[in-house]
């Protein structure tokens, strides 16, 4: 027991845990980026070689601790998306793909064909850290056309025409194609994923927004 809340102590406060985790995820890049240049580069290294071994053990354990502190200063965890994993290990990546081209540039053997596997692992973490990003934004953009029907869609019936079933998460789901008629009388083919087993053939009420036919998330299903 305590006569002060524990929510309102520094180290429990959510804005300070991310912000924790997040200096975690830079001193791990900075200890990988040492590790591998100061293992590569060898005696031609200025950098202690207790400061190349940490960077050696420590960015992985570093990385996975900080996601977990990250997660617990998110009001919400479960809407935590998969950047948290996606930009920390793509960002290792390139802090190790830069320290072995800078360690091997100074070593003694230099730059050869086989360090062409460190510009893999920079490119490929720059790229992972752009597409986390561009998917992360239609994702919101989705989710705002999706609003957008919930609020103001025009409501009809379809038919569903094809289920398939599968499991998300141990949860049975099944993923379908309803076909319904717009306000102009034209057919449209729609695919959702609904909770348990539905049959073909079932009826099926649904909101759609035609400014959003195009999309994916333009049509949404009700119940």
């Amino acid at each position: 027991m305590s006569l002060i809340d524990p929510g309102t102590r520094w180290w429990n406060r959510d804005r300070v845990r991310r912000g924790a985790a997040v200096l975690c995820w830079a001193l791990a890049d900075v200890l990988a980026f040492a590790g591998t240049w100061g293992g590569l580069a060898g005696q031609a290294s200025p950098l202690p070689l207790w400061f190349s071994l940490m960077g050696s053990f420590l960015p992985i354990p570093m990385i996975v601790g900080a996601m977990f502190l990250f997660t617990s200063g998110i009001a919400e965890p479960a809407r935590a998306d998969a950047r948290i994993i996606v930009i920390p290990l793509s960002a290792y990546f390139i802090a190790t793909g830069l320290g072995s081209l800078l360690g091997g540039w100074m070593s003694p053997q230099g730059l050869s064909g086989m360090h062409a596997v460190f510009v893999v692992f920079v490119l490929g973490g720059i790229l992972a850290i752009v597409l986390a990003q561009v998917l992360r934004r239609r994702a919101r953009r989705a989710q705002a056309v999706r609003e957008h029907v919930e609020r103001s869609g025009i409501v009809t019936t379809g038919v569903i025409t094809r289920a398939r079933g599968m499991s998300v998460n141990y949860q049975e789901v099944t993923r379908v194609i309803v076909r319904f008629t717009d306000a102009e009388g034209r057919s449209r083919w729609a695919r959702a994923r609904v909770a348990g087993t539905v049959q073909e053939g079932r009826r099926v009420r649904l909101k759609y927004a035609p400014e959003h036919l195009g999309s994916r998330a333009g049509v949404v299903l009700l119940g």
